[in-house]
């Protein structure tokens, strides 16, 4: 039953995967027998709206990956779970909905590593122009704060920003900055252990293009292998002339220090030595604990349609992890 299916995500693989006949949105019959607060589409986020809790799970290019991420980690308050389901499963190579165990992340990172992330947390720097434009250099500001927020009033804005505590900084042709700094690691809120938990891999331009890189030799696929290589040169040419702090999305170290590469690319290493991959189906609904279970998304070719509904925000506690307290 779901019930039971459900109850075993809380100590085995914190996914629940079923499949209906398309009848356009079956998926949303379990979704809503879980009894648990529905979140629209998100603020930080918008995609397109097919109902009103339900929406795209991505619009980001079909040919770039998406790095693994618990969703919204970077905010005090993600949403609990996710509920996936295919309407349209891709038939090339990649598109996967990958997954990851972030516990066992956690488990694998070395303990330099914790320590160092654990001591000084991260900073997440964002930037926006006011309105959206078809192509910049900076691929990750091509959306603008008018349609991230769905309100042109500043007010408005700064209103949106405090409520999930981010510090805005108003700057020159009404571009946007906002920051906010995180603990990396959480203690999972049933069964108390420690996972890794931030959107480094998602808001760093070298990360992006390496994952790319991952992924195009994965698959085989010449272009992507070509663009992963244009897309490594491009991401350190940004951080060089520009700076991290002031492209469209960037991590830093707490207080304001970069994160080298060898730390990168080690958290990279882990996480994809944990990835699983699953082919979609046609009719087929992922269900994802949020709290331990990172989702990412493949690169592809052709069609690809996969909608996505949240539930029951989370409000991180942030407790002290005590094998990193030691």
């Amino acid at each position: 039953s779901l019930s039971l299916s459900l109850s075993l995500t809380h100590t085995q693989t914190h996914t629940l995967s079923l499949s209906f006949p398309l009848s356009p949105f079956p998926f949303l019959s379990p979704y809503l027998s879980l009894n648990s607060p529905f979140l629209p589409h998100p603020v930080f986020s918008p995609p397109y709206v097919y109902l009103q809790y339900v929406f795209s799970a991505s619009e980001f290019p079909h040919y770039l990956p998406i790095p693994q991420h618990i969703e919204m980690s970077f905010l005090p308050a993600p949403p609990r779970w996710l509920y996936f389901c295919c309407l349209n499963a891709p038939t090339s190579a990649g598109g996967e909905t990958s997954l990851c165990d972030f516990r066992k992340v956690f488990r694998d990172l070395s303990p330099d590593f914790k320590k160092r992330f654990y001591e000084k947390k991260l900073t997440y720097h964002r930037s926006y122009h006011r309105k959206s434009v078809s192509f910049r250099p900076d691929m990750t500001q091509i959306k603008g704060w008018e349609d991230l927020f769905e309100v042109k009033d500043k007010a408005e804005v700064e209103k949106d920003a405090q409520q999930d505590e981010l510090t805005l900084t108003w700057c020159e042709n009404d571009r946007m900055k906002l920051t906010n700094t995180a603990e990396p690691f959480q203690l999972h809120p049933d069964t108390q252990e420690p996972l890794w938990c931030s959107h480094l891999q998602v808001f760093h331009a070298r990360m992006l293009a390496n994952e790319l890189r991952r992924g195009a030799a994965r698959t085989g696929n010449l272009f992507q292998t070509i663009l992963s290589l244009f897309l490594v040169v491009f991401a350190w040419t940004l951080l060089f002339v520009k700076g991290g702090k002031n492209l469209g999305w960037h991590t830093s170290f707490g207080d304001g220090s970069e994160i080298s590469k060898s730390d990168q690319d080690h958290l990279q290493e882990v996480i994809w030595k944990n990835l699983v991959f699953e082919r979609w189906q046609l009719g087929d609904v992922l269900m994802i604990d949020n709290c331990g279970v990172s989702h990412g998304r493949q690169p592809y070719t052709g069609k690809r349609k996969i909608v996505v509904g949240w539930s029951e925000p989370h409000r991180k506690k942030n407790l002290p992890i005590p094998e990193l307290e030691k």
